[in-house]
């Protein structure tokens, strides 16, 4: 049973790498996606992965402008003020599968890049 189980992981493993490189074809071969490729993988932290995510699920993408995009990627601040009363502000709606890999992907290019993010080992 577990050399089959190893046998089932490897197959899938060659073939999420048999998508991945065609994904990266597909984005190289065109000129749009390449530079908007290009533009997300310049931010530190963000690769391949997170630019073929954005690049897939926000189509819109370049054509719209910044409030638009934050909305759709759903971290655009809504307030909740009502009369005089002002409230918090939260993030909320958008695309939560790209929300979700945005996410990660920031969590860790902070963790890396940022020094006070860097979680610290106590001795």
């Amino acid at each position: 049973m577990h050399k089959m189980h190893e046998r089932l992981l490897k197959t899938i493993a060659l073939e999420v790498e048999r998508l991945e490189t065609a994904i990266a074809a597909l984005i190289k071969a065109t000129p749009r996606f390449a530079e908007l490729a290009e533009i997300i993988e310049s931010v530190p932290g963000l690769a391949s992965t997170t630019s073929a995510g954005v690049i897939a699920m926000m189509p819109e993408l370049g054509q719209v402008n910044d409030k638009i995009a934050a909305a759709l990627l759903g971290t655009a601040p809504y307030d909740d003020d009502s009369g005089k009363r002002r409230g918090e502000r939260h993030i909320k709606g958008g695309r939560r599968r790209i929300r979700n890999i945005f996410y990660m992907a920031c969590l860790g290019a902070s963790t890396q890049h940022n020094p006070c993010s860097r979680p610290s080992i106590v001795a």
